[in-house]
């Protein structure tokens, strides 16, 4: 996000110290709220000390943070600290948003793979029910090799085809599911640094995974040619003769 100055005041004590707001962490994952600074930053404002309760630990290159963790605990234990690794705190709180994914995941690749399976099925029957269309371009001329290549490209082409179009419908079911979070949605007036109301607007920004959906293509064009590439091999097969005579 784009640095943000605000200036925070005391009411009591009149005086005013200005922040920038570098990020915006969301409170359900952090699970907490307000403005988190260092205590120097907010010296001039007249705040009443109060004493820290919350401290952050950052280990060692080459130290797990589990056993940091646990030994901090060990150390301190007569005043009763608790200490938590912060990467789990946040796998914690995103973990049904994961979870959905992982989902939603799980089923494009079943009907990839369905899909793959359709084409290579439909290729197969094409070779028996195309053969006398084989003799025939075999008669004019066609090499075994343009064959085989000719059944390729045509199922390469069904799948690049139906890739092209489930992307962009996913894309857009995407933006839409996006679209309509209450958190896009909402403009709820908080109150600004200055005592007046202003519209919150949550900083979400819409992203494309590109190279993820690059490598699923991939693979499924790749699955697709190992799937046809046996009916392709069986239709190059086809002697002429015996294809201008079958009915």
């Amino acid at each position: 996000m784009v640095p943000t100055p605000v200036w925070l005041a005391d009411p009591r004590a009149g005086r005013a110290v200005r922040l920038t707001i570098i990020g915006v962490v969301d409170r359900r994952a952090f699970n907490t709220y307000g403005i988190m600074t260092a205590a120097r930053n907010v010296a001039g404002a007249g705040f009443p000390r109060v004493s820290p309760t919350l401290y952050y630990f950052t280990a060692a290159p080459g130290v797990d943070s589990h056993l940091a963790a646990r030994r901090v605990e060990a150390a301190y234990l007569p005043h009763g600290m608790q200490a938590i690794v912060m990467a789990e705190e946040l796998d914690d709180g995103l973990s049904p948003k994961q979870a959905l994914s992982y989902v939603l995941e799980g089923f494009m690749s079943l009907t990839l793979l369905m899909g793959v399976v359709a084409l290579g099925l439909i290729a197969g029957r094409a070779v028996v029910e195309r053969r006398h269309a084989v003799g025939t371009m075999r008669a004019l001329g066609y090499t075994r090799r343009m064959v085989g290549l000719a059944f390729l490209a045509e199922a390469l082409f069904t799948a690049a085809l139906g890739l092209a179009i489930g992307g962009a419908l996913g894309v857009i079911l995407s933006k839409n599911l996006f679209d309509a979070n209450f958190l896009e949605q909402n403009m709820a007036l908080a109150p600004s640094a200055l005592g007046t109301f202003m519209p919150y607007t949550p900083l979400l920004t819409f992203a494309i995974p590109w190279p993820v959906l690059a490598i699923i293509d991939a693979s499924a064009l790749l699955a697709t040619l190992l799937a046809t590439i046996l009916p392709a091999w069986q239709a190059s097969r086809i002697p002429p003769a015996q294809a201008l005579r079958y009915e």
